[in-house]
């Protein structure tokens, strides 16, 4: 392994925010899109989209690699990517919880490799008890 100061194509790995509560029950927390390649028109749509933007989730039960699957659209049914696997149970439960919610994209970049293309940022409100 060597240490490059930055991502490169080949780099298989990256490391990411775990979704972390403060004492308050506010989230902030931020994650990759994934399957930017598998989804058609993404490309286009990536480079239309601007830092700040907010984006909208949508479950995709019908997904046959995951029936939890979550698209990341940047407007109703214009999907750009997905929820990573690793962090899908985790977004569904706050959904569920969160009294706000709000996921934008924090930094776009169409000419990165696929994999790191779109960061997004989740922000939200969960009661504390």
């Amino acid at each position: 392994m060597i240490r490059t100061g930055g991502p490169r194509a080949t780099d298989t790995f990256h490391v990411v925010d775990d979704l972390t509560y403060s004492a308050d029950g506010r989230v902030v927390s931020r994650f990759l899109a994934s399957g930017i390649r598998h989804v058609g028109g993404a490309h286009e749509r990536l480079r239309l989209l601007r830092g700040g933007e907010r984006l909208c989730l949508r479950d995709e039960p019908d997904n046959c690699a995951n029936p939890r699957a979550i698209l990341i659209d940047v407007r109703n049914d214009e999907p750009v990517g997905y929820v990573p696997d690793w962090l899908v149970e985790d977004v569904h439960s706050l959904r569920e919880r969160a009294s706000e919610f709000t996921v934008t994209a924090e930094r776009v970049n169409p000419n990165a490799p696929w994999h790191l293309q779109l960061l997004c940022r989740i922000e939200a409100a969960v009661e504390t008890r």
